[in-house]
């Protein structure tokens, strides 16, 4: 018998391109997998609750139809269902159809519909993912999570929306314009156990990657990859708007980190601080403020995740 597919398809995605285009598509879907079933998301953050429940009917692969942020609530719905200590036994696809799917840029998924399709029967791939906790509150999150001008352009799609790259580079202009300035305080294990301690008085951006891509395509962490049991840690220095579209080009293509505002390091986990309230983004979405002095813990859960990728992804993937 046929493994069990459930489709979380978020219509809206794409600026509601996703929800016009499902009809044509779903024949070619259910061709590939007869016992699948569709599932169509009417709410935000609806597709985590409908993630639990189609593992606990049955479903033993779980495909996100839409954005990085349809998939970020396909990941957390998925570790609510397992629990912390249990081993991954359903795996997890993605179907890019949102504005930006800077994940499927680091999995190698191809943009044809009928290719992206034909990854979801390759066989999953284990690898990590970033849990984050404020608090009592806990969120996971595939590609990246950042703090500082990402969170203030986040906020910014809240409002205006997205609708292209071109809008993560209109919304970067004009948050830079805005941003108001702070410092940020990071002690983080590095990639030998030790703790190390690292202060930016006059800062622009934390990103802590999982992944390589965010932004609409910036290549903004060329180093990462998804199972090696490490973030790769960018810090941004505080830079004028006219500065960062100078390094713009040099984001997109990953040859950014020679320059003098950008830092990096590994680092397994993290605790970071801002010194004025600053919203956390975590795969494009503003999930958490942290309020002045309030510290963020960050953590690697290694190898926790059955994800579907494209088979040369191995450039990107540590091996064993």
């Amino acid at each position: 018998m046929q493994k069990k597919v459930t489709f979380i398809i978020n219509p809206m995605s794409a600026s509601g391109k996703t929800g016009q285009r499902w009809p044509s598509l779903a024949p070619k879907v259910s061709a590939k997998f007869p016992n699948s079933e569709f599932i169509f998301t009417q709410a935000s953050g609806e597709a985590e609750q409908l993630t639990q429940q189609a593992i606990q009917n049955g479903s033993e692969q779980i495909v996100a139809v839409g954005g990085d942020g349809t998939m970020n609530e396909v990941v957390n719905g998925y570790f609510k269902s397992r629990g912390e200590s249990d081993a991954p036994t359903v795996s997890i696809g993605l179907l890019a159809m949102g504005t930006g799917s800077d994940l499927c840029k680091s999995l190698r998924i191809p943009k044809s519909f009928e290719q992206a399709l034909n990854i979801l029967q390759e066989e999953p791939v284990l690898v990590d993912c970033g849990r984050v906790q404020l608090g009592d509150q806990v969120r996971y999150f595939d590609n990246i999570a950042s703090l500082g001008i990402s969170g203030d352009i986040a906020r910014h799609f809240e409002e205006h929306g997205k609708d292209g790259a071109f809008s993560y580079v209109t919304g970067l202009f004009k948050s830079a314009r805005a941003y108001a300035k702070r410092g940020f305080s990071m002690s983080y294990l590095d990639e030998c156990g030790q703790w190390q301690d690292h202060e930016m008085p006059d800062a622009f951006i934390a990103i802590i990657a999982n992944a390589q891509y965010f932004g609409g395509g910036m290549h903004i962490a060329p180093k990462a990859m998804m199972n090696d049991g490490l973030f790769h840690c960018v810090m941004v220095k505080s830079v004028s708007a006219f500065e960062i579209m100078r390094y713009l080009p040099a984001i997109f293509k990953g040859k950014h980190l020679k320059h003098p505002p950008f830092h990096d390091f590994q680092a397994s986990e993290i605790k970071l601080s801002a010194t004025v309230p600053s919203w956390l983004e975590i795969d494009g979405e503003p999930c958490f403020q942290i309020l002045a002095n309030q510290s963020v813990n960050l953590k690697v859960e290694k190898v926790c995740l059955a994800l579907h990728l494209a088979p040369n992804t191995t450039a990107l993937i540590k091996k064993a």
